[in-house]
């Protein structure tokens, strides 16, 4: 797994460098957003991001194979479908970019729910909740979006959205953060002690402390009392 991980990070760093390279170009007149340039930058794009996203789903291939096996699936499917499009040039279907689109983003939500819950448990299991079907709904809008589904012709359902949408930004932000002070707080069950350790919690090593000092003064004790 450390090897799976130092890979991604490579490639995700290798694919930020030549994004970032071509977007410069374009500031001094490099033609990075007409064809062919725009295909390589959507690609590499999409690889980085894929990358980034893998890296989390690997992360927890120890806690739950079955989860993270079924993340790099969707993250390598997706990954594959937009290549195609930007390599076609966009002339792909147009359901086919339509089934694209909601893969992109039944993706990107699982893999934010499925990281997020697997590394929270049950801890603010109640926000866990609230956050993940505010996600579900808005992952239902934008499938519905991309299905053709004039939802924004309702006079409300532009303004709910964006609220929907800015409630699930600052609760996934909120379980985010969470999850990584959860990670300091306990020790890693990833972490496996030597043989000839013994791992114990700071409660039970001042415990032994004080015993020992108590033996101590117990032996002084005795030898005085001789």
């Amino acid at each position: 797994m450390k090897l799976a991980k130092k890979i991604l990070a490579i490639t995700s760093i290798v694919c930020v460098v030549i994004c970032v390279g071509l977007l410069i170009g374009a500031i001094f007149g490099l033609n990075t957003f007409k064809t062919p340039l725009l295909n390589i930058l959507l690609s590499f794009a999409i690889v980085g991001v894929g990358s980034v996203m893998a890296i989390g789903s690997v992360e927890i291939f120890n806690k739950n194979k079955t989860i993270s096996i079924i993340t790099l699936s969707l993250l390598a499917s997706l990954g594959l479908f937009a290549l195609i499009i930007f390599i076609s040039n966009f002339s792909t279907p147009d359901v086919f970019n339509r089934i694209t689109g909601v893969l992109a983003i039944g993706t990107v939500f699982f893999n934010i729910i499925v990281s997020n819950y697997i590394k929270l448990r049950k801890n603010y299991f109640a926000l866990q909740i609230i956050t993940y079907i505010i996600i579900c709904i808005v992952d239902i809008l934008l499938t519905l979006l991309v299905c053709g589904v004039p939802i924004f012709e309702i006079s409300f359902m532009p303004q709910m959205f964006g609220v929907i949408c800015l409630i699930a930004f600052a609760l996934i932000c909120m379980v985010s953060i969470m999850a990584s002070k959860l990670r300091k707080v306990t020790v890693d069950e990833n972490i496996t002690p030597k043989k000839d350790t013994v791992v114990i919690s700071k409660q039970e090593y001042e415990e032994l402390l004080t015993k020992i000092k108590l033996l101590e003064e117990e032996n002084i004790n005795l030898k005085q009392s001789k």
